[in-house]
């Protein structure tokens, strides 16, 4: 049967979310359908027996038995069913932030009018926020939540001048200028890469009040962003990137490992730039980055490394001879890789790391036997034996023409970003012209138009070869 929305949400769901949707659904406070039970129960057996494959029909006649087909009964079945599970998720969501259910518990006292038990979650509400380790943007958010609840409750009940006005604007402010100071820096890190510029309103005022009030810089979700905006946007002084390091290194554990991996990336990112203007001890900072990043588990996400991270980690270790670290890399993490791409990837990078270190052959044999569904990998993966053939010398020019040709074939049919075609065709072009020197004054004149080019994929590696 069609994968519906629900299937795809459904087909997500580990056991235990599984065993958990199971008894909201069969509860009576959220669902009195029997069909619907009916209904998931079905879902429920299809998606751990995987042979078992039930068509819209058969879903009907097993719900309601003795009934004529009904399209249009189905598709309500399915629509109760996909609300109850859209709630039961905002649920989960609610009851994992304890702090937010005290909040929610407050406000419907305050309704109620109960006062001691409106002030009782309040305290709750603040015991649970200041035990978490977080002090992220999220915590600032609820500090301010529980001071304007806090507030609403003070005005209504008495017209005193005392209040907690001072502490919610305060709070407020934190909260805005972390989150306006984040927003920034990912407008920075778009606009790089898409060239797409953004109206970044109040933030040049922002920036102004911070610089006036730098007792806002012993707020981490502030100084974090403040430092790594200012880096970034500041990339002749160091001063900024310097104390960015150190944050990161101090406050690591004041943020959630998805936001500690965007930092960490958004470090990266300055690096690289540096790297690329030529300031080649920022490929030590990068390689460490990415080493503590790994190590330490923060560039991991749902307990998984990225791909692309693993990919990016390899890349600038090679660049640094780390190849005692890469091999512990590959080895080590492997298993942390989704499951999908693990075996290219830790292929491609062993091919990666031999070719190298100068086994030619054993990196040949790991790349002729390479396969995968994503092709940038495999262009990457076809320019890498293109390296392997030359430096196998003149006997493997034949099958490297044969492939430099069937390569500019597939680039000029495929649809891909401009970017990477030029850079691919420019690697091409200029791999023809190599293997067909006579001497060295053409030699001579295609380094210095390989040099003169800015857009070509393994320059670096070019320009050796013609030195």
């Amino acid at each position: 049967m069609k994968e519906t929305k629900l299937l795809k949400v459904l087909n997500t769901f580990s056991t235990s979310q599984m065993r958990a949707l199971k008894q909201f659904i069969h509860s009576p406070f959220f669902n009195k359908r029997q069909d619907i039970i009916d209904f998931f129960e079905l879902l429920a057996a299809q998606k751990k027996n995987r042979t078992v494959v039930y068509t819209k029909e058969d879903f009907f006649e097993k719900v309601y038995t003795n009934e004529a087909y009904n399209e249009e009964k189905l598709f309500m079945l399915y629509s109760r069913l996909y609300r109850l599970v859209d709630q039961f998720l905002a649920f989960q969501q609610i009851k994992q932030n304890k702090s937010q259910l005290k909040l929610l518990s407050a406000q419907a006292y305050r309704q109620q009018q109960l006062e001691p038990f409106f002030k009782k979650s309040i305290q709750a509400a603040t015991q649970f926020i200041e035990k978490e380790k977080k002090r992220d943007a999220n915590y600032l958010k609820q500090r301010f939540e529980i001071e304007y609840e806090l507030y609403d409750f003070i005005e209504s009940q008495t017209r005193s001048e005392k209040t907690n006005l001072q502490l919610t604007f305060s709070s407020l402010d934190h909260y805005f200028i972390s989150q306006k100071l984040k927003l920034a820096c990912l407008a920075v890190a778009r606009k790089t890469v898409y060239k797409k510029n953004y109206d970044t309103g109040l933030l040049t005022e922002v920036l102004s009040y911070i610089e006036d009030k730098p007792a806002l810089l012993e707020i981490a979700a502030i100084a974090i962003y403040y430092h790594c905006y200012k880096a970034i946007t500041n990339t002749n002084n160091e001063f900024y990137f310097r104390e960015l390091r150190t944050l990161i290194s101090k406050h690591k554990e004041d943020f959630q490992q998805g936001e500690v991996r965007d930092i960490i990336l958004l470090a990266i990112n300055y690096c690289i730039k540096q790297l690329n203007a030529g300031n080649e001890q920022y490929g030590i900072e990068i390689f460490e980055l990415y080493r503590n990043g790994i190590e330490e588990e923060l560039l991991f996400e749902n307990n998984q490394l990225s791909r692309f991270t693993f990919n990016n980690a390899i890349t600038i270790a090679l660049r640094l001879k780390q190849y005692e670290w890469i091999e512990k890399l590959i080895h080590q993490y492997q298993e942390k890789l989704p499951t999908s791409y693990r075996t290219s990837f830790v292929n491609y990078n062993l091919g990666r790391l031999f070719f190298s270190q100068g086994f030619y052959e054993k990196a040949m044999q790991l790349i002729l036997n390479f396969n995968t569904d994503d092709y940038l990998l495999n262009l990457r993966s076809k320019a890498l034996l293109i390296k392997i053939y030359y430096k196998l010398g003149p006997s493997f020019y034949d099958p490297l023409e044969s492939l430099l040709n069937s390569m500019r074939s597939y680039l000029n049919r495929k649809d891909m970003m401009s970017y990477h075609k030029t850079h691919l065709n420019n690697f091409i072009r200029f791999m023809l012209q190599l293997i067909n020197l006579t001497n060295k004054k053409e030699k001579k004149l295609l380094y210095q138009k390989t040099l003169a080019t800015s857009e070509v994929f393994e320059k670096d590696w070019l320009l050796e070869q013609l030195v």
